[in-house]
C-alpha cells in the first residue's frame, strides 16, 4: 500500500455552491470537506496520505514532530506513516465503508455486521421479514435471528 486516501461521498457536492464534496477522514471516519483534508506526501516516493487537519494536528503532538509542508522527508514521513496506518487498518476492520452507510440509509435500513469484515445492509419490513443486501446477493429471511444461520428464502445473486 503505497497511499492512504479520503473516501469521497458521491452527491455531497450537491449541497455546496462551491462544487466541493466531502469526504471521510480515513483515519477518524469524520466527514469533512474537502478543503479541511490535506495531502502529505513523501520526498522522492509515490507515497502518500490524506489525513484530516485535526488527525494531523494530533499527530504532530503525539509523535513530537513538527509537519510544516504538503512533502516530507522520508525519515518524518515514515513517523507519520507508522502511526496512521495502524489506525486505519483497525477502522477499515471494524467498519463499513460509506457505500455501505449510503445504501442503508437510502434504503431506511441499517448495517449490520456478519462477522470479520464482511457488512450487510438489512431492511425490514412491515411483516417481520428483513431483507439482506450484499456486495454479492439480495437475500430474503423470516426473521434477523435467520440469518445468522443462512436460511434465506428467497436470494437473487448480484455477480
Amino acid at each position: 500500500m503505497n497511499k492512504i486516501e479520503a473516501e469521497y461521498l458521491p452527491g455531497s457536492d450537491e449541497h455546496r455552491f462551491t462544487g466541493v464534496g466531502d469526504v471521510l477522514c480515513p483515519v477518524c471516519g469524520k466527514q469533512v470537506c474537502e478543503t479541511d483534508m490535506g495531502t502529505t506526501q513523501e520526498e522522492g516516493t509515490e507515497r502518500s496520505l490524506e489525513i484530516c487537519d485535526d488527525c494531523l494536528i494530533e499527530a504532530e503532538t503525539e509523535l513530537g514532530i513538527e509537519i510544516e509542508a504538503d512533502v516530507l522527508p522520508p525519515d518524518k514521513f515514515q513517523k507519520l506513516w507508522e502511526h496512521v496506518l495502524p489506525i486505519v487498518e483497525d477502522r477499515r476492520a471494524s467498519e463499513p465503508d460509506a457505500r455501505c452507510k449510503q445504501l442503508a440509509a437510502l434504503l431506511g435500513g441499517f448495517v449490520w455486521q456478519s462477522g470479520g469484515q464482511v457488512f450487510l445492509v438489512l431492511v425490514k419490513r412491515a411483516d417481520g421479514h428483513v431483507v439482506a443486501f450484499s456486495n454479492e446477493r439480495v437475500s430474503e429471511y423470516a426473521s434477523e435471528d435467520t440469518i445468522a444461520g443462512g436460511s434465506a428464502e428467497n436470494s437473487i445473486r448480484l455477480v
